[in-house]
Protein backbone atom coordinates (compact mmCIF):
# COMPACT_ATOMS: atom_id res chain seq x y z
CA UNK A 1 0.00 0.00 0.00
CA UNK A 2 1.55 3.30 -1.11
CA UNK A 3 1.67 6.11 1.22
CA UNK A 4 1.75 10.40 0.80
CA UNK A 5 5.45 9.68 1.32
CA UNK A 6 5.74 6.66 -0.84
CA UNK A 7 4.60 8.11 -3.92
CA UNK A 8 6.82 7.27 -7.24
CA UNK A 9 8.08 9.79 -9.23
CA UNK A 10 6.49 9.31 -12.09
CA UNK A 11 3.30 9.80 -10.54
CA UNK A 12 1.56 12.41 -10.46
CA UNK A 13 -0.25 13.95 -7.37
CA UNK A 14 -2.93 15.78 -8.17
CA UNK A 15 -2.92 17.44 -4.88
CA UNK A 16 0.11 19.44 -5.68
CA UNK A 17 -0.87 20.96 -9.67
CA UNK A 18 -2.01 24.26 -9.70
CA UNK A 19 -5.78 24.56 -9.33
CA UNK A 20 -6.07 28.51 -11.26
CA UNK A 21 -9.70 29.40 -11.59
CA UNK A 22 -11.37 28.48 -15.01
CA UNK A 23 -13.31 30.68 -17.21
CA UNK A 24 -15.99 28.32 -18.21
CA UNK A 25 -19.19 29.94 -16.39
CA UNK A 26 -20.13 32.38 -18.20
CA UNK A 27 -17.22 32.66 -20.17
CA UNK A 28 -18.67 29.73 -22.08
CA UNK A 29 -22.06 31.72 -22.52
CA UNK A 30 -19.97 34.91 -23.38
CA UNK A 31 -17.99 33.28 -26.52
CA UNK A 32 -20.74 31.22 -27.80
CA UNK A 33 -23.03 34.29 -27.91
CA UNK A 34 -20.26 36.17 -29.79
CA UNK A 35 -20.02 33.30 -31.88
CA UNK A 36 -23.50 33.56 -32.98
CA UNK A 37 -23.74 37.01 -33.50
CA UNK A 38 -20.16 36.72 -35.91
CA UNK A 39 -22.62 34.16 -37.81
CA UNK A 40 -25.18 36.49 -38.76
CA UNK A 41 -27.68 34.21 -36.18
CA UNK A 42 -30.34 36.96 -35.01
CA UNK A 43 -31.11 36.69 -31.36
CA UNK A 44 -34.66 35.93 -31.75
CA UNK A 45 -33.39 32.70 -33.67
CA UNK A 46 -30.52 31.51 -31.19
CA UNK A 47 -32.76 28.49 -29.75
CA UNK A 48 -33.93 27.55 -32.55
CA UNK A 49 -30.53 27.62 -34.16
CA UNK A 50 -28.20 25.66 -31.36
CA UNK A 51 -31.02 23.07 -31.35
CA UNK A 52 -30.81 22.47 -34.56
CA UNK A 53 -26.99 22.33 -34.48
CA UNK A 54 -27.22 20.16 -31.47
CA UNK A 55 -30.44 18.00 -31.67
CA UNK A 56 -31.10 19.12 -28.03
CA UNK A 57 -34.56 20.74 -26.58
CA UNK A 58 -35.29 24.47 -26.36
CA UNK A 59 -35.35 24.21 -22.40
CA UNK A 60 -31.52 22.49 -22.78
CA UNK A 61 -30.05 24.82 -25.00
CA UNK A 62 -31.72 27.95 -23.46
CA UNK A 63 -29.54 27.44 -20.20
CA UNK A 64 -26.50 27.80 -22.24
CA UNK A 65 -26.95 31.17 -22.95
CA UNK A 66 -29.18 32.14 -20.02
CA UNK A 67 -28.31 35.70 -18.70
CA UNK A 68 -28.84 34.92 -15.01
CA UNK A 69 -27.96 31.51 -14.83
CA UNK A 70 -25.72 30.13 -17.87
CA UNK A 71 -24.81 26.57 -18.05
CA UNK A 72 -22.32 24.21 -19.86
CA UNK A 73 -23.60 21.70 -22.66
CA UNK A 74 -22.95 17.85 -22.65
CA UNK A 75 -19.92 16.63 -24.29
CA UNK A 76 -21.44 15.91 -27.11
CA UNK A 77 -23.34 18.97 -27.89
CA UNK A 78 -20.29 20.79 -27.17
CA UNK A 79 -18.53 19.02 -30.09
CA UNK A 80 -21.43 19.36 -32.71
CA UNK A 81 -21.18 23.50 -31.62
CA UNK A 82 -17.12 23.79 -32.69
CA UNK A 83 -17.91 21.38 -35.29
CA UNK A 84 -20.55 23.78 -36.76
CA UNK A 85 -19.20 26.95 -36.02
CA UNK A 86 -16.14 26.32 -37.06
CA UNK A 87 -13.96 27.71 -33.50
CA UNK A 88 -11.29 25.97 -32.17
CA UNK A 89 -11.89 24.13 -28.69
CA UNK A 90 -9.60 25.95 -26.67
CA UNK A 91 -10.51 29.23 -27.43
CA UNK A 92 -14.44 28.16 -26.67
CA UNK A 93 -13.43 27.02 -23.37
CA UNK A 94 -11.35 30.15 -22.38
CA UNK A 95 -8.19 28.09 -22.40
CA UNK A 96 -6.47 30.78 -24.84
CA UNK A 97 -8.13 34.02 -25.19
CA UNK A 98 -6.74 33.38 -29.16
CA UNK A 99 -9.84 32.91 -31.36
CA UNK A 100 -8.71 30.29 -33.84
CA UNK A 101 -10.79 28.47 -36.18
CA UNK A 102 -11.33 24.32 -36.13
CA UNK A 103 -8.36 22.51 -37.57
CA UNK A 104 -9.18 20.96 -41.28
CA UNK A 105 -9.78 17.35 -41.39
CA UNK A 106 -8.44 15.20 -44.56
CA UNK A 107 -10.61 15.62 -47.20
CA UNK A 108 -11.64 19.65 -46.35
CA UNK A 109 -9.30 21.27 -48.48
CA UNK A 110 -10.73 22.69 -51.43
CA UNK A 111 -10.82 22.02 -54.45
CA UNK A 112 -7.27 22.10 -56.11
CA UNK A 113 -5.43 23.16 -52.62
CA UNK A 114 -2.17 21.37 -51.81
CA UNK A 115 -1.30 19.97 -48.47
CA UNK A 116 1.76 22.92 -48.31
CA UNK A 117 -1.32 25.64 -48.79
CA UNK A 118 -3.25 24.39 -45.95
CA UNK A 119 0.14 24.68 -43.90
CA UNK A 120 0.62 28.07 -45.01
CA UNK A 121 -2.98 28.92 -44.20
CA UNK A 122 -2.70 27.70 -40.76
CA UNK A 123 0.52 29.75 -39.64
CA UNK A 124 -0.50 33.07 -41.60
CA UNK A 125 -4.23 32.63 -40.09
CA UNK A 126 -3.00 32.37 -36.74
CA UNK A 127 -0.51 35.21 -36.94
CA UNK A 128 -3.88 36.91 -37.49
CA UNK A 129 -5.47 36.43 -34.49
CA UNK A 130 -7.53 33.28 -36.56
CA UNK A 131 -9.16 35.18 -39.08
CA UNK A 132 -10.57 33.11 -41.72
CA UNK A 133 -8.72 32.72 -45.14
CA UNK A 134 -10.50 33.11 -48.45
CA UNK A 135 -9.79 33.07 -51.78
CA UNK A 136 -10.55 36.36 -53.83
CA UNK A 137 -12.22 35.33 -57.38
CA UNK A 138 -12.86 37.79 -60.12
CA UNK A 139 -11.37 41.18 -61.00
CA UNK A 140 -13.63 43.09 -59.15
CA UNK A 141 -10.82 44.12 -56.77
CA UNK A 142 -8.13 44.62 -59.24
CA UNK A 143 -5.58 45.74 -59.17
CA UNK A 144 -5.41 46.65 -55.05
CA UNK A 145 -6.58 42.64 -55.25
CA UNK A 146 -6.07 40.03 -57.77
CA UNK A 147 -8.15 37.13 -58.85
CA UNK A 148 -5.94 34.11 -56.36
CA UNK A 149 -5.17 36.27 -53.77
CA UNK A 150 -5.46 35.15 -50.42
CA UNK A 151 -7.06 37.24 -47.96
CA UNK A 152 -7.61 36.76 -44.33
CA UNK A 153 -11.25 38.00 -43.14
CA UNK A 154 -12.31 38.87 -39.52
CA UNK A 155 -15.24 37.45 -39.05
CA UNK A 156 -16.12 38.66 -35.92
CA UNK A 157 -16.57 42.14 -37.83
CA UNK A 158 -19.77 42.49 -38.22
CA UNK A 159 -20.63 46.09 -38.21
CA UNK A 160 -18.90 48.76 -40.20
CA UNK A 161 -15.95 49.94 -37.99
CA UNK A 162 -14.33 53.16 -40.14
CA UNK A 163 -14.15 52.66 -43.89
CA UNK A 164 -12.36 49.77 -45.40
CA UNK A 165 -12.52 46.63 -47.35
CA UNK A 166 -15.58 44.06 -45.95
CA UNK A 167 -17.01 40.95 -47.09
CA UNK A 168 -20.40 41.95 -47.78
CA UNK A 169 -23.46 39.50 -47.77
CA UNK A 170 -26.23 41.28 -50.24
CA UNK A 171 -29.16 40.27 -52.07
CA UNK A 172 -27.81 36.08 -52.19
CA UNK A 173 -24.44 37.18 -53.50
CA UNK A 174 -21.19 37.44 -51.73
CA UNK A 175 -18.43 40.23 -52.25
CA UNK A 176 -15.38 42.00 -51.60
CA UNK A 177 -16.01 45.72 -52.01
CA UNK A 178 -14.34 48.99 -50.17
CA UNK A 179 -16.71 50.31 -48.08
CA UNK A 180 -17.40 54.29 -47.75
CA UNK A 181 -20.02 55.14 -44.64
CA UNK A 182 -21.23 58.78 -45.75
CA UNK A 183 -24.13 58.31 -42.94
CA UNK A 184 -27.15 59.65 -43.40
CA UNK A 185 -27.12 58.65 -46.55
CA UNK A 186 -26.49 54.71 -46.22
CA UNK A 187 -22.95 53.36 -47.45
CA UNK A 188 -21.28 52.79 -51.03
CA UNK A 189 -19.85 49.98 -52.42
CA UNK A 190 -16.91 50.73 -54.24
CA UNK A 191 -14.74 48.40 -56.61
CA UNK A 192 -11.15 48.79 -56.88
CA UNK A 193 -11.27 47.89 -60.49
CA UNK A 194 -12.76 51.14 -62.71
CA UNK A 195 -14.88 49.12 -64.91
CA UNK A 196 -17.28 48.42 -62.47
CA UNK A 197 -19.32 50.64 -61.05
CA UNK A 198 -20.00 52.47 -57.66
CA UNK A 199 -23.21 50.71 -55.72
CA UNK A 200 -25.17 52.90 -53.07
CA UNK A 201 -27.29 51.06 -50.11
CA UNK A 202 -29.80 52.65 -48.34
CA UNK A 203 -30.32 53.05 -44.38
CA UNK A 204 -33.43 51.01 -45.34
CA UNK A 205 -31.32 48.22 -47.66
CA UNK A 206 -28.81 47.98 -44.66
CA UNK A 207 -31.51 47.32 -42.06
CA UNK A 208 -33.12 44.49 -43.89
CA UNK A 209 -32.36 40.90 -43.77
CA UNK A 210 -30.86 41.32 -47.57
CA UNK A 211 -27.78 43.00 -46.34
CA UNK A 212 -24.84 41.95 -43.78
CA UNK A 213 -21.31 42.36 -43.17
CA UNK A 214 -20.01 38.86 -42.83
CA UNK A 215 -16.18 40.50 -42.21
CA UNK A 216 -13.42 42.44 -42.33
CA UNK A 217 -10.48 41.94 -44.66
CA UNK A 218 -7.48 42.62 -42.70
CA UNK A 219 -4.22 41.55 -45.04
CA UNK A 220 -3.75 39.54 -48.27
CA UNK A 221 -1.39 37.07 -49.68
CA UNK A 222 -0.16 37.26 -53.60
CA UNK A 223 2.24 34.90 -55.12
CA UNK A 224 3.59 35.87 -58.17
CA UNK A 225 6.30 34.42 -60.28
CA UNK A 226 9.60 35.69 -60.73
Amino acid sequence: MTTQDEIEPDEVDVRALPREPLDLIPGFRDRLLMELDAAGVAPRRRIGTLCRITGRSGPSVRRWIDLEEPGLPDLESFARLCQSLKVDVNYILGLTPLRLPLPEQKGELEDGDEPWLKEVRRVVSASLGGCEPMVMRGDDMAPKINDGDLLFIDRRQTIIAGNGIYLIDYMGRTMVRIVEDRLSDGIVLRCANERYADLTISPASIASSEFRIAGKVLQRLTITSL
